[in-house]
């Protein structure tokens, strides 16, 4: 459950991990001159390569699913947009930055949730709407 909410506050935290990159790259600047983005495109391509290169079994459930699928939501493609954006700035320091700053507040969600805090409104804080 922490996770989830989690992801409901990732436009927010996005704000966050540009200003702790920024102060990463400023303390260490060897870190924003390491070039993130080429390596992810490479990773991307031999995905593709990959998933190409073997055979798939074709099923009713699978074909199902990929009928269903749906694309990613405008503001899905944004958020990835400017998480890149993010990358090509401040390199090294961005992904340090967000994958420190994913678990942790993974974790303070986890405790928040175990010590009974009411987290609805700090959810719709992160743009989604929480019923319970």
């Amino acid at each position: 459950l922490a996770y989830a909410l989690s992801k409901s506050i990732r436009a927010p935290r996005l704000a966050f991990d540009a200003i702790v990159a920024a102060k990463m790259a400023k303390v260490w600047p060897p870190l924003a001159q390491v070039r993130v983005g080429p390596i992810l495109d490479a990773g991307e391509r031999l995905l593709r390569v990959l998933r190409s290169g073997f055979p798939t079994r074709v099923d009713t459930a699978s074909a199902e699913n990929e009928k269903n699928k749906q694309s990613p939501s405008k503001s899905a493609k944004q958020f990835a947009k400017n998480a890149r954006k993010m990358t090509d700035q401040y390199g090294l320091a961005y992904m340090a930055a967000k994958n420190v700053i994913g678990p942790v507040s993974i974790g303070a969600i986890y405790v928040a949730l175990r010590y009974g805090v009411d987290l609805k409104s700090f959810v719709g804080v992160g743009g989604t709407a929480a019923t319970a």
